[in-house]
């Protein structure tokens, strides 16, 4: 009996679907809906005025609405009419957010939640999102080790389905790490082990803050700790996180099954056809005999990929097999698939919205139709940024064909059309000058550029525009040219310059990353000399007109010519002036330098350079302009900072004035440590001097090389370039103590 009410009661309930099943849709209405648009209900129903009501449509439709995420329940009615069936779909909303509010949040400010949970007004208000928000609350406080902290929601009802959503936080107290216990450690200890984890004991110098997700990774760091060191089935056999009474500090215990040390026994390989075995085998970084590594390991497999990836071969497969032999001993041997080398088959270019394809291509080394090198591609990206009118230059690839031939896509982010700076600016030698510069680096996207400078002070003048053609008729030939006009006031002169240069340069195939430079100036320099300066200033009283080349060679492997973190630059150059040039002034200047950058820890960069000069006169006695004979301190070419510009600390001297020297040396190292995105610390020592010839130059001295130290503030600017802001104490000054300094671009 109880089976046969069951059954009715079913069917009683079913009995109007079943009715209705089959009949023609009259009309869809829609119930219950504040927010929500009812035409978009009924669309995402699928049901429809005129369609037929199949047995399920009703259930189908139910779960496409409930999958818009807008409501907590969702019916259908049916209603029997003379020609057909009526739809009601009756549906209850989530409500929607009017406002929100935090309670209790002392640690964390409401922007940075507000920021992090990502809830605005008018946001649905579904139990899932409420419980998501939840989270990136306490995601936010987990990052700020309050490992104890709690959430909760409450919603205070409104009209129109709307609330009032107020998050309620128990911050709870900030949890530190009070000690950390490494258990089964036979072979290293504790704080060998421990120094391999971000986690770290609280110390008078470190917070110990706990971060759960750097606390995985941890567990991993110990591992490989071990695993770099030989022990190749080392694991962690169990981890353990306790508090004190207080909820303040945390207690880790972590217990280690260290297993045993391996040497590294036969090395093998299978399946390599193109390449030969020897050639393979050089790529690892071990050799038998040697203990087990698992960062050398890791290094020799990526290093074979890399000679299959230089040969076109990308799709190369080679899975190292580790075989356990003689108890502490490991085989290698590599399984090697080699398949098909790839093609490019074409090369698009995304995202140059001003700069023409044709400038971008012709600096892509890699070209359609060519075997796959990963090595050009880098240079490609290289050379592509290096034309500095990007941000970013991102290369992606996609199959093209069955024969796993490739597209490359360049995805360049260009930069703003030009820079204009226009400020103030001082130093010991121009002392205060305002600046105007506007500079075109890109010109109608055809990769020409130009510029205007223009620059007023109390002792210095300079008016200069320029333009340059990197391609001459669409040859890798660079020429430019250049109009100047310059007064200064030095110290017992002052100097005007007015004239012009065009200049050359191209790449030479070898060695790579090698180019050429010619330079050709013709101007007329005139000295204006105090009549109480020296002789030696005296004698270049006057007007006269100087016609200079001068040939530079240049070896630039920088990873960037702007902010470099890897590579060298190496320089060298002859400028001639006079003899078969013909003018007035007439000297011979040779220069050398050297630049060497490397990357260390945490994106830290160290910056060698040395720079050397020598100048002279064709004839014996014969004098060299005073103009450019050397100068060493301050910043610039000649930079040794902590001592006044052009040589008023570094030097010989005639009463007040400078009087600079034939041979130079500077020695600069920087320690350069990035802050943010375009602004970074560096530390820094010099070391320079001047002398009139080489058999004064000698260091057996410690007043040879005047030395400097200091720190100083990078900042790139968008629309105006590098700001440099450093401050250096000199050491062998007649007065020692701190000299500051201000540049623009980038000098070292």
């Amino acid at each position: 009996m109880r089976i046969f009410k069951t059954l009715v009661f079913v069917f009683s309930l079913l009995f109007p679907c079943v009715v209705a099943s089959g009949q023609q849709v009259v009309n869809v209405t829609v119930a219950g809906n504040t927010n929500t648009d009812a035409h978009l209900i009924i669309s995402a129903s699928g049901i429809t005025g005129g369609s037929e009501l199949k047995l399920g449509v009703t259930r189908d439709a139910i779960k496409k609405i409930y999958k818009l995420g807008l409501f907590s329940d969702v019916d259908i009615d049916t209603t029997l009419v003379p020609a057909g069936v009526d739809v009601t779909i009756r549906v209850k909303e989530f409500p929607v957010v009017a406002s929100v509010k935090y309670t209790g949040n002392k640690k964390i400010s409401d922007k940075k939640l507000e920021e992090e949970t990502k809830v605005v007004e008018g946001e649905i208000a579904s139990s899932q999102r409420i419980l998501l928000w939840k989270k990136r609350i306490l995601d936010v406080y987990q990052d700020k080790s309050y490992l104890l902290a709690e959430v909760t929601d409450r919603q205070i009802p409104l009209e129109d389905e709307q609330i009032k959503l107020e998050f309620l936080i128990d911050e709870g107290k900030r949890v530190r790490i009070k000690q950390i216990t490494i258990l089964g450690n036979e072979r290293f200890p504790d704080n060998k082990v421990e120094g391999s984890m971000k986690n770290r004991e609280k110390t008078w110098y470190r917070s110990a803050s706990f971060s759960e997700e750097e606390f995985e990774e941890d567990l991993y760091r110990i591992v490989e700790f071990y695993r770099k060191r030989g022990y190749a089935d080392c694991k962690v056999a169990e981890h353990k996180i306790t508090y004190d009474d207080s909820k303040e500090w945390m207690y880790i215990t972590i217990t280690m099954d260290e297993g045993k040390r391996f040497r590294v026994g036969n090395i093998s390989l299978e399946g390599n056809e193109v390449f030969g075995t020897d050639l393979l085998k050089r790529a690892p970084k071990y050799k038998t005999g040697d203990i087990y590594d698992s960062e050398k390991m890791e290094k020799s497999l990526m290093e074979m990929y890399s000679i299959f990836g230089e040969g076109g071969y990308i799709y190369a497969s080679i899975i190292p097999d580790e075989t356990v032999r003689s108890d502490t001993i490991i085989d290698v041997h590599y399984r090697v698939t080699e398949n098909n080398p790839a093609h490019v088959r074409k090369i698009d270019i995304e995202g140059n919205m001003k700069t023409r394809e044709k400038v971008i291509r012709r600096e892509i080394r890699i070209l359609p139709g060519d075997i796959f090198k990963r090595s050009l591609l880098v240079k490609s990206q290289r050379a592509v940024f290096n034309l500095g009118f990007f941000e970013d230059v991102l290369i992606d690839s996609r199959p093209s064909n069955e024969e796993g031939d490739i597209d490359l896509i360049f995805k360049v982010t260009e930069k703003m059309a030009g820079q204009i700076g226009l400020g103030v600016a001082y130093s010991q030698v121009d002392q205060l000058t305002g600046y105007l510069t506007l500079s075109l680096p890109n010109l109608m996207g055809r990769g020409e550029s130009s510029y205007i400078k223009l620059e007023r002070g109390g002792r210095k003048t300079n008016v200069q525009v320029g333009y340059t053609e990197p391609w001459l008729f669409d040859t890798p030939l660079t020429v430019g040219a250049d109009l100047f006009y310059v007064t200064r006031i030095r110290d017992g002169y002052d100097e005007k310059r007015i004239g012009g240069a065009v200049t050359a340069s191209r790449a030479i195939p070898w060695p790579e990353y090698t180019r050429g430079y010619w330079m050709s100036r013709l101007e007329d320099v005139e000295y204006i000399v105090d009549t109480t300066s020296s002789q030696a200033f005296l004698d270049w009283e006057g007007r006269r007109r100087a016609s200079t080349t001068r040939l530079t060679l240049v070896r630039d492997t920088r990873d960037s010519f702007f902010n470099a973190t890897i590579g060298t630059r190496n320089m060298i150059s002859g400028e001639f002036a006079g003899g078969y040039l013909g003018g007035q002034v007439r000297y011979q200047k040779y220069e050398a330098e050297s630049r060497w950058y490397h990357p260390l820890i945490w994106k830290n960069v160290v910056m060698l350079r040395a720079r050397s000069g020598d100048v002279g006169s064709y004839q014996e006695g014969e004098a060299v302009p005073i103009s450019e004979r050397f100068f060493v301190g301050g910043v610039g070419d000649w930079g040794v900072r902590g001592y006044g510009d052009w040589g008023r600390d570094i030097g010989p001297r005639s009463g007040l004035n400078p009087l600079g020297g034939k041979i130079a040396l500077v020695l600069n190292a920087e320690y350069k440590i990035p802050l943010t995105k375009g602004v970074y610390w560096l530390f820094f020592a010099d070391a320079g001097n001047v002398w009139e010839g080489l058999r004064e130059v000698e260091f057996d001295s410690r007043d040879d090389m005047k030395k400097s130290a200091g720190f100083g503030v990078r900042i790139e600017i968008p629309m105006m370039g590098i700001m440099g802001f450093d401050f250096g104490y000199g050491f062998d000054k007649l007065y020692p103590g701190w000299e500051p300094h201000f540049q623009i671009g980038t000098a070292f």
